[in-house]
């Protein structure tokens, strides 16, 4: 294995460890806060909507959202950073969540309240482990750059599609940046 991909091993387990820190008793919490299951209902191919979100200054508001969702929010993890049971993803309850804190509360430390409210509502308890994942290196083909500027009218963004063969991904309009953490 190269240096380079040593270093993005590292930093993908040191970011999921380094957010995922333990709640306690000296941890920040919500002013108040309501947890409800949803009125809404997902449907089996997916969700109708959801979104997890500091709606005005201090006030956290989650909408049909799972505790995946919730916890990936709340600790700024990827899903490919953490994992649980498969209720946690498809087939759990949803929630709607109101939680106010002051005004002039940073977004980080709102986050760091989920995390309590999480531990304290729902039990959950945070299991720390360093994996070693795949690294891909985009580099430039034998015979030179085959990419092409976008033009003027160009789309931005990405399509993707494929299936265990493989995954083919397009874009009219993207940045190398947003290419290769798209």
């Amino acid at each position: 294995m190269c240096a380079n991909c040593r270093i993005a091993i590292f930093v993908v387990a040191y970011t999921a460890c380094a957010l995922a820190q333990e709640v306690g008793h000296d941890s920040p919490a919500f002013d108040v806060a309501s947890v409800k299951v949803t009125q809404y209902r997902r449907p089996a191919d997916g969700p109708l909507f959801s979104d997890v979100k500091i709606a005005s200054p201090g006030r956290l508001v989650a909408i049909n959202a799972s505790l995946y969702e919730c916890i990936e929010w709340a600790y700024q993890l990827r899903e490919y950073q953490f994992s649980g049971p498969d209720w946690l993803k498809a087939g759990g309850a949803n929630y709607d969540i109101e939680a106010k804190a002051p005004p002039e509360t940073p977004p980080q430390q709102i986050r760091l309240m989920l995390q309590t409210l999480l531990t304290e509502r729902f039990h959950m308890k945070v299991h720390r482990e360093s994996i070693t994942l795949a690294v891909y290196y985009l580099v430039i083909a034998k015979k030179g750059l085959k990419l092409q500027q976008a033009t003027a009218d160009a789309r931005r963004g990405f399509n993707s599609e494929g299936g265990p063969a493989g995954v083919r991904m397009s874009s009219q309009k993207a940045t190398m940046t947003g290419f290769g953490t798209g």
